[in-house]
């Protein structure tokens, strides 16, 4: 999804965010038990032998703590797969998922003032702060006009903008009623915005700094 193109990043983070609920699910006892219920059915469709078991070599001594030859209750391949292999992936995605949701979090964070449901929403003095913080994030790029003509654009183009529900649209709608000469400096930054690197959390997060040095 991440490489997806025309990608709107506003929606990588409510996805993100969907996936790691997701995963915190699928640790419960009643997802695993699912699981091994599918693969049964899989087993029995590639040939395998009806009662499904799986072929995990057991260490009591490593997996219940207890010496050898206590007479310790044997752990079963499912628990012995569930906690060294299933819990243990899940732990890594959700790992990834939250460092990449976090990342993309701060990003649209920084670029929140050119999302249309932000622009049509949000009171005159927020909406006016999170145009002045973005400008002096991006110095560089952006001019103080910036802040003036997304004010403009706010109330120019309000009726417009309803019809909007993504940045990319937002751009498209400037160049459809051929108002990129009026408003260069929103144009400019919703570029930014769009061009942002967005596989990798860290590589936003260093594009989104070094380009404010």
């Amino acid at each position: 999804m991440l490489q997806t193109k025309d990608l709107d990043l506003a929606a990588v983070t409510t996805s993100l965010k969907s996936l790691v609920n997701h995963l915190t699910r699928l640790e419960s006892d009643q997802s695993f038990q699912s699981l091994i219920a599918a693969a049964e059915v899989q087993a029995k469709y590639a040939g395998a032998e009806e009662n499904f078991t799986l072929s995990m070599t057991r260490n009591l001594y490593r997996y219940t703590g207890r010496a050898r030859g206590l007479g310790c209750e044997e752990v079963s391949k499912e628990n012995l797969f569930k906690s060294s292999v299933y819990l243990h992936s899940l732990s890594r995605c959700k790992e990834q998922a939250k460092l990449r949701f976090e990342g993309h979090y701060k990003v649209v964070n920084s670029f929140r003032c050119l999302l249309p449901k932000f622009v049509l929403s949000s009171k005159l003095d927020e909406f006016r702060a999170e145009c002045v913080k973005l400008q002096k994030l991006y110095t560089k790029d952006l001019s103080p006009e910036f802040v003036e003509q997304m004010l403009d654009m706010r109330v120019d183009l309000r009726d417009d903008i309803l019809l909007t529900s993504q940045s990319k649209e937002l751009l498209q709608l400037i160049f459809e009623r051929e108002l990129q000469t009026l408003y260069p400096e929103v144009v400019t930054g919703l570029v930014l915005f769009l061009t942002i690197p967005v596989t990798v959390a860290s590589a936003v997060l260093n594009g989104l700094f070094q380009s404010s040095n």
